[in-house]
């Protein structure tokens, strides 16, 4: 496949890594408190040159336009999460292609309600 496809397409050399998180809310006591753990987040992804995409507690967290998320990124995003108040069973995944991910991928990305299934914990 010729280098101009292969950027087209997103793959090899050009592709996108990004990474999934979910987590549980300990305080969910108001839309208030949790739109400011929202705005915390984004700003955070900001500052580190990252795009967050998807809910408040499930999303996707990429780079910027054929950028990739570097590991170094991923840790320090994952530490940062870890230390929000509230925030509980925080599962950040592995960086994965962020537009060619296995069907695998995908349902261990999801929340564990969503495909029917004991949460790790459990």
């Amino acid at each position: 496949m010729k280098k101009r496809l292969r950027k087209k397409l997103r793959l090899q050399e050009f592709r996108e890594m990004g990474f999934h998180v979910n987590f549980e809310l300990t305080n969910f006591e108001s839309i208030e408190s949790t739109d400011a753990l929202l705005a915390d987040i984004i700003a955070f992804a900001e500052a580190n040159n990252l795009f967050v995409a998807g809910g408040v507690n499930f999303f996707y967290v990429t780079a910027g336009p054929r950028c990739s998320v570097t590991e170094v990124q991923r840790q320090q995003f994952t530490a940062w999460l870890a230390q929000q108040q509230a925030v509980t069973d925080l599962r950040v995944l592995p960086l994965s292609d962020a537009w060619y991910m296995k069907e695998e991928e995908w349902i261990d990305a999801l929340p564990h309600e969503l495909v029917g299934r004991p949460a790790l914990s459990e």
